[in-house]
């Protein structure tokens, strides 16, 4: 993998490597930011109960983020809510996994720099300022098949430039082989109802 602090692509044996270790069964939600028009992909969740998933970080638009501050100085709960626009798990310390088209604007047309996004951790409501953990990102890996067209290998590494608060764990790995039916669990901020 190249680290330039630019977005980079690694080869496939590298994101196979780095994948194979994670086994991750983490499936990930987009949700446009507040300002846009909410079209919910998965309705009838539930609230989680709080610090129950500590791996699970949002991704925020630096630019919504900086622009709900200026709106509103020292709002940070709104900065927060309204820069938002898809979830990710922590799987290693400095390491967010997260979909491809994460990675990019909402039509899939550009592709944003590491400078473009936020990454906020340590929160169960959006809101939350008491635990929340704000770290930038240096480096972003999208799988080399990603297709934005079909979402082909839509999946991404982002690489953060401080490790997260070490009371917050990465997602364990899972032993075993995955099961080839049965139930999952989806992890984000979403609506519970219609």
């Amino acid at each position: 993998m190249r680290h330039n602090g630019r977005s980079t692509r690694l080869s496939q044996s590298g994101m196979k490597t780095i994948l194979g270790q994670c086994l991750v069964l983490t499936l990930l939600i987009m949700l446009p930011p507040a300002t846009a028009e909410l079209q919910p992909r998965i309705i009838g969740g539930e609230n989680a109960a709080e610090a129950a998933w500590p791996a699970t970080v949002s991704l925020l638009l630096r630019t919504d983020y900086d622009n709900a501050l200026l709106n509103n100085p020292g709002d940070v709960a709104s900065a927060q809510y309204q820069s938002h626009y898809c979830a990710g798990t922590l799987i290693a310390p400095g390491w967010i996994l997260t979909a491809a088209h994460c990675t990019y604007d909402f039509d899939n047309s550009v592709h944003w720099q590491p400078a473009d996004i936020l990454i906020l951790a340590g929160i169960t409501n959006l809101t939350d300022t008491d635990n929340n953990q704000l770290r930038s990102i240096v480096s972003i890996s999208v799988h080399p098949d990603y297709n934005p067209l079909t979402f082909e290998s839509d999946i991404a590494l982002l690489k953060l430039d401080n490790d997260t608060d070490p009371a917050l764990p990465p997602l364990p790995l899972y032993e075993g082989i995955p099961p080839v039916s049965g139930n999952a669990i989806v992890i984000g901020w979403g609506d519970t109802s219609n």
